[in-house]
C-alpha cells in the first residue's frame, strides 16, 4: 500500500468503525448462529459433552466483542484526538506507532478513558465499575483469553471467576453492560 493512501486510511476513523461493525458481526454469529443454536446446546448437554466446548465458544464470541471495543474506542481517539495518532516512516514503509495515549495497548479501559466515553454513555441498569470491570475482563481475553490454554504468565488468572461478577457472565448479562458503547460507536460514525 502506498504512503499516501495508508495514512489516508489510518486516520479515517469511520473506515475503523466499519471495522469494529464487522468484529461486531461475527462475535454476534458465533453468540447466534454457534453458541445458542438448539443443535449445539444439545450437543453441549449430550452424553460425553464437555463444558469446555460453551466456555469456548463463549470466550471466543467474547473475544470478538472485546476487539470491537477496542477498534471503536480507537476510532473514537482518531476521530476526536489525532494528535493521539502516530506513526514512523522507516525503511519498511509507514507503522502504527500508537493510537492514544497508552501507544499500542490493547487496556479497553486505558482506551475507555482516553476517547471519554464515560462522559459519553448512559449505562441503563449497571454502573460505572461494572463497565469498567468488563472492560478490563474483555481486554484479558483480547490479549490471551481467547488465543491460548493458559495465561500469558502465572500470575495471571482467566476464568469466568470473581473478576466480574458470575450473574454478568453466565447469564448473558455482561452483552448489556456493554451495549451502550455499541450505540455511541453507532452515532458516532455518521
Amino acid at each position: 500500500m502506498e504512503k499516501d493512501e495508508y495514512l489516508s486510511k489510518l486516520k479515517d476513523y469511520k473506515l475503523w468503525f466499519d471495522y469494529s461493525e464487522k468484529q461486531l458481526l461475527v462475535a454476534e454469529c458465533i453468540l447466534n448462529d454457534s453458541l445458542l443454536s438448539k443443535e449445539r446446546l444439545l450437543k453441549i448437554k449430550g452424553e460425553g459433552a464437555s463444558p469446555d466446548d460453551f466456555v469456548s465458544l463463549w470466550t471466543n464470541s467474547l473475544y470478538h466483542y472485546g476487539v470491537s471495543i477496542e477498534i471503536g474506542l480507537k476510532a473514537l481517539i482518531i476521530k476526536y484526538k489525532p494528535d493521539e495518532l502516530e506513526a514512523n516512516e522507516n525503511p519498511n514503509g509507514i507503522q502504527l506507532k500508537r493510537i492514544g495515549k497508552g501507544g499500542k495497548t490493547h487496556s479497553l479501559l486505558a482506551l475507555a478513558s482516553d476517547a471519554g466515553i464515560f462522559k459519553s454513555i448512559v449505562l441503563k441498569n449497571f454502573q460505572k465499575k461494572e463497565l469498567e470491570e468488563v472492560l478490563d475482563f474483555l481486554s484479558d481475553i483480547i490479549k490471551w483469553g481467547a488465543r491460548y490454554p493458559i495465561p500469558s504468565n502465572s500470575q495471571t488468572m482467566y476464568m469466568f471467576n470473581n473478576k466480574v461478577h458470575w450473574k454478568l457472565v453466565s447469564s448473558f448479562h455482561i452483552l448489556d453492560v456493554i451495549e451502550p458503547i455499541f450505540e455511541l460507536f453507532r452515532k458516532e460514525k455518521m
